[in-house]
């Protein structure tokens, strides 16, 4: 392994945004929890002002067209990409302190 490497996990792969919504409703018992758009809009007209919606603009790229990272140089060294099931990724969010399900 070099000094300084780049190695990136491939992740939880959502190409449409479904899954994770569906790993939610299913996470909350809610068959049909509503999903709202993101208020880009409003990002855009606070964006001037720094902060957050600043931030939120520089990424909205990625939310629009989907990215996927190149993970080969971390299964080359670890022979596998460790996983955790959406589900229980999904859980295990919604138990951290100050997270509410209700």
């Amino acid at each position: 392994m070099a000094t300084v490497e780049r190695m990136q996990f491939s992740g939880f792969w959502d190409a449409d945004g479904t899954h994770m919504i569906a790993a939610l409703r299913r996470m909350t018992g809610t068959p049909d929890l509503s999903v709202r758009h993101f208020p880009w809009w409003l990002m855009r007209l606070l964006s001037p002002f720094g902060g957050f919606p600043r931030e939120v603009i520089e990424v909205k790229p990625y939310w629009h067209y989907p990215v996927r990272l190149d993970n080969s140089r971390l299964v080359q060294l670890l022979g596998s990409e460790p996983h955790t099931d959406i589900n229980q990724a999904v859980r295990n969010a919604a138990n951290c302190p100050g997270v509410s399900t209700s």
